[in-house]
């Protein structure tokens, strides 16, 4: 086929969301006077999005062919794509609008603390909690995804991060052993709102010689002016030094060696 040929495609989305704000204090009959004050950071959101279906036959992405196959002697029925194969593919087809839910969580306290100079420090309990779904207006059946949890946390230096994906719908097995979703609620059949389906947790510790080096109190070398510079300027031997960087002190070992430290790091991960 002959002649010049754009593919393209387009979509169209909107969407909105809003923080809500939670402060609790603790029981300082339980807990003590430690903590001050414990909050929750609500992050909901909604989008919408709309994609027409690109195999219609207006956008001239899609045809068909029938041939006769004499082994099954039948006649079948093929569909392909003009663009098969090119560099950029071809639109998937099927008409789509749907409607996104989110809500993302964060959990932090706020402490007392002895060595900030503020008096208090900020703990993240929950880094972050999210929960996600969408709802296809225009599927004739299955119209909700399934819901996706996702979040993170730190604890004692130990990074902890897990998902899990849960399903709205229940499974039917049919008489040939093949398990499939049925367009029936969880809520209805089995009186729990979605079905466990996949999940993963995953932890991991990073140290390294960082994590061990020791804070040295105050610093070497001053900013002020050297000592034997004149209040009206620079002597002369200093005038040819203007404008250079200064150079940085090489520390001497025991053995008259430059000293130097190799950093190293360690990482573990387990999920």
């Amino acid at each position: 086929t002959s002649g010049f040929h754009r593919v393209y495609d387009y979509s169209f989305g909107v969407g909105t969301s809003t923080k809500l704000y939670t402060f609790f204090t603790p029981s300082r009959m339980l807990f003590g006077d430690k903590i001050e004050t414990i909050r929750h950071v609500m992050t909901p959101s909604v989008s919408f999005s709309y994609r027409p279906d690109f195999g219609d036959p207006k956008y001239g992405y899609y045809d068909w062919l029938e041939y006769y196959d004499a082994k099954n002697d039948r006649i079948v029925r093929e569909e392909y794509t003009y663009f098969d194969g090119a560099i950029f593919g071809v639109p998937g087809k099927g008409e789509s609008g749907s409607m996104g839910f989110n809500l993302g969580n964060t959990l932090e306290m706020k402490v007392k603390s002895d060595r900030d100079s503020t008096g208090v420090k900020k703990i993240n309990i929950l880094e972050s909690l999210n929960f996600s779904t969408s709802y296809n207006f225009l599927a004739d059946s299955l119209q909700w995804s399934k819901i996706t949890m996702s979040g993170r946390t730190k604890i004692f230096g130990t990074s902890i991060s897990f998902c899990a994906t849960f399903d709205p719908y229940v499974l039917d097995t049919t008489s040939t052993g093949q398990v499939v979703r049925m367009d029936r609620f969880e809520l209805k059949e089995n009186k729990r709102l979605a079905r466990f389906e996949t999940g993963n947790l995953s932890f991991g510790l990073n140290f390294g010689s960082d994590t061990f080096k020791k804070k040295e109190g105050g610093t070497q070398g001053t900013t002020g002016s050297p000592a034997n510079e004149e209040p009206g300027g620079p002597g002369p031997d200093q005038n040819e030094n203007l404008g250079q960087q200064p150079v940085a002190t090489i520390q001497e070992g025991d053995e008259g060696y430059a000293k130097f430290e190799i950093p190293w790091s360690i990482s573990l991960n387990y999920s």
